[in-house]
């Protein structure tokens, strides 16, 4: 976690924006089939001043914030995908 956020959010404000996301059990399943595009890998969630990433895999959820749009979205999503799929 950056610096200037420690602080801002306590680990139970990520586990109540899970189970309110998309990504959280029926939600999700609900999601997958109005779509019917495959499973549901990631969220994308844009704000006025930022980017929020959620990676959902088992149990484990991951976060990832950004404050500023010059980055190279394609990559992140790869490299925090192949993360949490071999963290579970």
């Amino acid at each position: 976690m950056r610096d200037d956020v420690a602080g801002k959010f306590r680990s139970e404000d990520f586990d109540r924006i899970h189970r309110e996301s998309l990504l959280a059990g029926r939600e999700r399943e609900n999601a997958e089939n109005a779509f019917r595009m495959g499973n549901l890998n990631f969220a994308i969630y844009t704000f006025d001043v930022g980017v929020v990433l959620q990676f959902a895999e088992g149990e484990q959820t991951l976060f990832v914030v950004f404050d500023d749009a010059d980055v190279e979205l394609l990559r992140v999503v790869e490299v925090n995908s192949n993360w949490i799929r071999s963290s579970v």
